[in-house]
């Protein structure tokens, strides 16, 4: 039954997906982007955190945070594909 629908799929026409996908690879670009930068503004807190004796459980947050958002946002292409068909 599974290979039913799939066949029965239709896929949009390439000049409505081209557009769409370049747009959605300039905001992941984006997103990856800001990650790095927060991940590396994070990571300096951590250290000025872990420097001043202060508790690591509070400072991990934000890192865990954004490993969080990273791997939400990789799986943002999966999602994107799913919702076009």
């Amino acid at each position: 039954m599974e290979e039913n629908l799939l066949a029965a799929m239709e896929l949009p026409p390439a000049d409505v997906v081209e557009p769409l996908l370049t747009l959605a690879g300039w905001v992941m670009w984006l997103v990856f982007g800001a990650l790095v930068g927060a991940a590396i503004k994070s990571g300096i807190e951590v250290a000025i955190a872990f420097n001043r004796g202060e508790g690591l459980d509070v400072a991990i947050q934000k890192p865990m945070t954004i490993a969080i958002c990273a791997a939400f946002g990789s799986s943002l292409s999966g999602w994107a594909a799913f919702l076009l068909v």
